[in-house]
């Protein structure tokens, strides 16, 4: 078996739309799903937040559907890298974090919010340095991880977000 490389890609008519959001809109939800006061939310984590929130709640998603929603977050590797590697350098150096929300449906339930600012800080956080080293030195980890993540892309158990 390898990486199937068109994993992901579908035939279907894909629909895209741009949001454009108020600079005051965005530091409205920051201060909204801020649980802690003394770390603040960050844009990408807030507009994360609430483009999931309104997701699961337009699709009225629960967790008796079987599958597994996912939020996925870029993560530029070269900063991680010891030595640095400079931005003019060819090629796209990233990793995905994946979170694996629990599933928040009502845009009221505030409480839950903070706890997956959290998760997605966390999964953000764990691609650092070590990480970027553990990868250079053994390739493996990596592919096992993407295999995985296609193959439940692929059976449906999947959805990334």
């Amino acid at each position: 078996e390898g990486l199937n490389m068109a994993t992901g890609i579908t035939k279907e008519n894909i629909v895209t739309r741009r949001f454009v959001f108020l600079k005051s809109s965005v530091e409205s939800l920051r201060e909204r799903f801020s649980g802690n006061k003394d770390i603040r939310t960050t844009r990408v984590e807030a507009l994360s937040l609430f483009i999931w929130s309104r997701f699961m709640a337009s699709t009225n998603q629960d967790d008796k559907t079987g599958k597994i929603y996912t939020l996925i977050h870029p993560v530029n590797l070269r900063r991680q890298a010891d030595p640095f590697i400079p931005d003019n350098m060819f090629g796209n150096i990233m990793r995905f974090s994946v979170t694996v929300p629990k599933m928040i449906i009502n845009n009221e339930d505030d409480e839950a919010k903070p706890s997956l600012v959290k998760q997605i800080r966390e999964g953000i956080r764990k691609i650092d340095g070590v990480y970027v080293k553990e990868l250079q030195e053994d390739t493996r980890g990596h592919l096992e991880f993407l295999n995985k993540q296609a193959s439940g892309f692929v059976r449906g158990e999947i959805v990334s977000f």
